[in-house]
């Protein structure tokens, strides 16, 4: 899913759009300024944490970097490793600070549309949860993919998808609907779920807010069986 809405797979049917252009109809500069992939294996190089974080927006200032640091909860990070003009050894860092280093890097990327494929993986739940705040406020739009079920219950709207079957509406009326969707909050935090209604048919899992403007547009996908694995 990831491949496809970046538009570095192409469907084989319909079309994929970034607002109303088809993702195949960009060109490769154009496309690569419009959105941002990042992946679980964090992408830090040797440098400055400043050239890290500014690697997508070469020319942004300081302030720009110091606002998104404070935006995505990276002030401690910062300050742990020097600053911002601190050298950086990628095989120095944990699993979760490379992973925020890129998440401070897409957060100033001038991308509408920023992807995070289990980008957020390693970060303890306080952290990831800042991060996603963090990414609400930003303009444009997010895509989540993850198995955390906590992610999901923070989103505005959830989808729902059982093969070529979809169904969207808010967690509250999911856990009114959805088995699936029940049984994955309950093994997460049985407390959750409070609902009790007719039965319905196995789904897999997804979820998504529907802000827009200055607020982030956020989807986030589970696969049901990591999910109810999850910790």
């Amino acid at each position: 899913m990831a491949g496809l809405i970046s538009g570095l797979l192409a469907p084989q049917r319909g079309d994929i759009r970034l607002g109303d252009i088809r993702l195949g109809g960009l060109e490769r500069e154009d496309l690569s300024t419009s959105r941002v992939l990042i992946p679980q294996e964090a992408y830090v190089f040797s440098g400055t944490l400043a050239e890290n974080f500014t690697y997508l927006r070469p020319f942004a200032s300081v302030s720009d970097v110091e606002g998104a640091v404070d935006l995505l909860g990276a002030r401690s990070l910062v300050n742990n490793l020097g600053g911002l003009a601190a050298e950086l050894e990628p095989s120095s860092l944990s699993a979760g600070e490379r992973q925020l280093v890129t998440l401070v890097r897409a957060c100033l990327s001038p991308a509408r549309l920023i992807i995070l494929d289990e980008a957020t993986c390693h970060l303890d739940p306080g952290a990831e949860a800042r991060a996603e705040r963090g990414f609400a406020r930003r303009p444009g739009s997010v895509v989540v993919v993850l198995h955390r079920m906590s992610s999901a219950l923070r989103a505005e709207k959830v989808l729902l998808m059982d093969g070529e079957r979809t169904w969207l509406g808010s967690h509250t009326t999911l856990l009114q609907r959805s088995d699936l969707y029940r049984d994955l909050v309950g093994y997460w935090d049985a407390s959750a779920v409070r609902v009790t209604t007719q039965p319905t048919p196995p789904t897999a899992l997804s979820a998504m807010t529907t802000a827009r403007a200055s607020r982030c547009q956020e989807t986030v996908v589970l696969n049901p069986i990591e999910a109810s694995q999850a910790t």
